[in-house]
């Protein structure tokens, strides 16, 4: 009889746990967000790249440990030039203007409202930069609030 009972409050607790919400962290005004989906982080990318100003832009966002995102559709459709990243990593191809441009890396929140997101300025040999962006979800869009540069070549 006692098994039986351990078995029926344990099912009965199982249930309850399947069926309640997963936790999600919330910013501190009380909002909710889920993971972002690749167009949106394409959609927070070209918003960055919009304030940077300088392009071209490499259109596959660095993402850790799997493969990029490819945001060209989405920089193009905004009127930002892109390169081809495959230019970067060619060996002896002739350096040109193509050759140089940004790179960004997938943002990482700190919280629903404001993320950090790694750029490089890439143009070839020894020549370079990388800054890490920090950006704000303010009036509906994300915008840059500080830049600190992280390497010079």
């Amino acid at each position: 009889m006692t098994a039986r009972m351990l078995t029926a409050v344990l099912c009965l607790g199982l249930a309850a746990c399947a069926s309640a919400p997963a936790p999600q962290a919330s910013a501190s005004d009380g909002t909710r967000r889920r993971p972002l989906t690749e167009a949106e982080t394409c959609d927070v990318i070209v918003q960055v790249a919009k304030q940077v100003g300088e392009g071209p832009f490499d259109a596959d966002i660095k993402r850790e440990g799997s493969r990029g995102i490819d945001c060209s559709a989405q920089l193009k459709a905004a009127g930002l030039a892109i390169f081809p990243a495959s230019r970067m990593d060619a060996p002896n191809v002739q350096i040109s203007t193509q050759d140089r441009g940004w790179v960004f890396h997938e943002p990482r929140f700190t919280d629903d409202a404001e993320a950090i997101i790694q750029m490089d300025f890439i143009c070839r040999a020894l020549c370079g930069h990388g800054e890490e962006v920090t950006v704000r979800l303010q009036d509906g869009g994300w915008k840059i609030v500080k830049r600190n540069q992280t390497w010079i070549s």
